[in-house]
């Protein structure tokens, strides 16, 4: 599309770039999103978006709401209202990049070069002005989706009938009368919450689980993160068909019992998550258990 095209006075996104250093350090941003070490198109750039990247960080607002772009589009198409381009390529381009980038805060040091007939000093281009948010934006998500990821909740997975559940689309489990899993909570022979939905516990309450077992079935149970027994194993009735696993409650957290059929290969340090992520990758049915000591 040309700078003459109908769309393109009222769609800056449109505009191609205003000269060929800018269409370099285009190319090399849409390249280091794939590739964070892509060269620069020369060391100063590569400085200026360091210095720029320290300003973002050192800004200290909240991550932007899921409306971002709507609003980064409607006010560049604002600007470009205000300032329309003309089938000129020249002149009115840096007008209407200077105008719009009035608002924005620069670094100190950002420099034209001498003699260089492009932006007004210490104006970002275009594209900067919404691929900086974009970027900004876009490590945000994958940071909050990390941050996700490292503190969800197994529980989510549970049934309210029985507990019992499969990651497997298609799965199927027990229905409440046989549980897959039967858990609860025990203490001084009695029983805290109903059989396959134990509740929540106290410091010294027996956690009591059992289930059939077999050929390549496991169950682990965990202390919020931390593996504290592992059946077949050191602590587990494994008199067939059933098996039979008691746990104390012995810290204020929440405990895990996760069942998996199917073969998993994961060493007894791991994690409840990386449990869990092994499982879900290998795409074996899981069934999880889990009780709140207060």
């Amino acid at each position: 599309m040309s700078p003459s095209d109908p769309d393109s006075a009222t769609d800056p996104l449109a505009l191609p770039p205003a000269d060929d250093a800018e269409r370099a350090e285009t190319r090399w941003l849409l390249a280091r999103e794939q590739d964070p070490s892509a060269p620069p198109p020369s060391p100063e750039v590569a400085k200026a978006y360091d210095q720029l990247e320290a300003l973002l960080a050192a800004d200290g607002s909240a991550a932007p709401d899921s409306s971002w772009q709507d609003d980064v589009f409607a006010a560049i198409r604002a600007d470009a209202a205000a300032a329309p381009i003309s089938a000129s390529p020249g002149p009115a381009l840096v007008s209407a990049d200077a105008a719009a980038a009035a608002e924005l805060p620069s670094p100190g040091n950002w420099r034209t070069p001498a003699g260089a007939p492009a932006r007004a000093r210490g104006a970002a281009p275009r594209w900067l002005r919404v691929a900086v948010p974009a970027a900004t934006a876009t490590a945000m998500a994958a940071m909050m989706a990390l941050w996700l990821r490292s503190h969800r909740d197994p529980a989510d997975d549970e049934v309210a009938s029985g507990g019992d559940e499969t990651a497997v689309p298609g799965g199927t489990a027990k229905g409440a009368d046989e549980p897959e899993l039967l858990a609860v909570v025990q203490r001084g022979g009695a029983s805290r919450g109903t059989p396959g939905k134990p509740g929540s516990g106290k410091l010294g309450d027996l956690f009591e689980l059992e289930t059939d077992g077999g050929s390549g079935v496991e169950l682990r149970v965990f202390a919020d993160r931390t593996l504290v027994r592992r059946c077949p194993g050191p602590g587990c009735q494994a008199s067939a068909p059933r098996w039979r696993v008691t746990v104390r409650l012995e810290q204020p957290t929440r405990y895990f019992a996760v069942l998996v059929r199917g073969e998993v290969s994961v060493s007894d340090s791991a994690t409840l998550d990386e449990y869990l992520d092994a499982v879900d990758s290998a795409k074996l049915r899981r069934t999880v258990q889990s009780v709140q000591v207060q």
